[in-house]
C-alpha cells in the first residue's frame, strides 16, 4: 500500500509550507503539490514564488519523499469555480501514480501532523473496507473531525463544491469505527495545541453518485509547457512541471 500526499496551495508563507510538508512526509511515500491561484482571487501573480517551491522540495528531499510540483500559466477556473477545478485536477493527477490499493492524504498548508503513529495508521488503512479516514483537527481550541484520508478509487473527484467528494466507481459508505490507539493528531498553524485522531470512518450509506461533468478545456490548463517562474529541481526525486 502506498500513501500519496495531495497539497493544493498558492502564495503561502514558505516556513508554514515547509512545516506542513515536513510533517506530512512522515506519513506519505510521495507528494503531489498543485500551485496556482483561482480566477476569482485578485492577485498580480498566477503561481507562487520560487522560495515556496524550494520550501516544499527541500522538505521532501530531507525526508526522502519523492514529489511532483505542478504550476500553471493561467488561473484555475471552471464551471464550478477554480477551487473545484484545481482539486479535481489534483485527484486526476494522483491516478497516474496509484492503484485502488493505495490511499491519499489530502491536506492544506496550514496543517501540521503531530507525532503520527505511522505503523498503526498504515495497518488500519490497509485492513479497513471503508473509503474515508478522519482525523481530529484543533483550530484555536475547537476540535473537530475532518476527512483527510481517501482510498485511491478511480474517478475520485470533487463536484460543485471543493469539499463535496464524489466517485462514479463506488459510493462512499460504511459506519465509523474506533481506532485502537492514537495514531495522528493535526494542529492548524494558528494554534499551539493539538487534537487527537480517534476515528477512521466512511460517510453514511447513500445512493451511488453520478459521474461529474467533464471539465472544459478552458479550466486553466490547455497544454503542457515550461513556466519561467518554476525554479530548477533540487534533485532527481523532485519533478516540477507547468500546466497550460
Amino acid at each position: 500500500m502506498k500513501l500519496v500526499g495531495l497539497l493544493s496551495w498558492f502564495d503561502e508563507d514558505p516556513a508554514m509550507l515547509e512545516t506542513a510538508v515536513r510533517s506530512a512526509c512522515r506519513i506519505v511515500d510521495h507528494l503531489i503539490a498543485v500551485d496556482g491561484r483561482y480566477a476569482l482571487f485578485e492577485h498580480p501573480d498566477v503561481v507562487s514564488g520560487p522560495e515556496q517551491y524550494d520550501a516544499i522540495a527541500g522538505a521532501c528531499q530531507d525526508s526522502g519523499t519523492t514529489c511532483e510540483l505542478v504550476g500553471v500559466a493561467a488561473p484555475w477556473d471552471g464551471p464550478h469555480g477554480g477551487e473545484v477545478a484545481k482539486r479535481a485536477f489534483m485527484f486526476e493527477r494522483a491516478e497516474a501514480v496509484t492503484t485502488t490499493a493505495d490511499w491519499h492524504l489530502v491536506f492544506d498548508s496550514d496543517l501540521e501532523f503531530i507525532d503520527p503513529d505511522v505503523r498503526t495508521l498504515r495497518t488500519r488503512l490497509a485492513d479497513t473496507n471503508l473509503d474515508v479516514g478522519t482525523a481530529m483537527v484543533n483550530h484555536e481550541g475547537a476540535v473537530h473531525p475532518h476527512p483527510v484520508f481517501f482510498r485511491a478509487l478511480r474517478g475520485l473527484t470533487v463536484s460543485e463544491r471543493h469539499w463535496r467528494y464524489t466517485c462514479p466507481a463506488a459510493p462512499f459508505c460504511g459506519m465509523p469505527m474506533t481506532a485502537p490507539s492514537r495514531w495522528t493528531r493535526i494542529a492548524r498553524s494558528t494554534s499551539s495545541t493539538t487534537g487527537t485522531s480517534d476515528a477512521l470512518a466512511g460517510s453514511p450509506p447513500g445512493p451511488r453518485t453520478t459521474p461529474p461533468a467533464t471539465r472544459p478545456a478552458s479550466n486553466g490548463r490547455p497544454s503542457h509547457r515550461h513556466h519561467p517562474l518554476l525554479p530548477s529541481p533540487r534533485d532527481s526525486a523532485t519533478r516540477r512541471v507547468s500546466i497550460g
